[in-house]
């Protein structure tokens, strides 16, 4: 495995790295909203995810990548290998756009007023 999977623990030039990755692969049991995940879908690469914490909200099964139920590997390596065959992009580089500074703070400018 170690000759074709590179295990690099935490990084601090993600952007810089996620170009050379051919998928993006999230397995938290538990996270917040995941925005290295962002990253990736700026970048254009394939998720696959577990449906943990806020990861649902940023990888859409079948629209934004791939989600699987937390504890199912079996799942997650048939997803993995299914976006390595079939290298359809989702429409992952528009959605996110949803989550920029801009928009993330007009959403919650907007939830500011509804409390008032």
């Amino acid at each position: 495995m170690e000759k074709i999977v590179l295990f690099t623990g935490f990084l601090t030039n993600l952007s810089e790295v996620l170009f050379n990755l051919d998928v993006f692969l999230i397995t938290s049991k538990t996270e917040g909203l995941g925005t290295s995940i962002l990253d990736a879908h700026a970048c254009g690469l394939p998720v696959v995810g577990t449906d943990a914490g806020g990861i649902g909200e940023v990888v859409i099964e079948g629209k934004t990548g791939s989600l699987c139920l937390i504890g199912d590997e079996k799942s997650l390596a048939e997803k993995v290998l299914s976006r390595l065959q079939d290298r359809e992009l989702f429409d992952s580089q528009n959605f996110v756009q949803k989550f920029s500074k801009e928009n993330t703070a007009k959403m919650t400018f907007d939830v500011y007023q509804q409390i008032k």
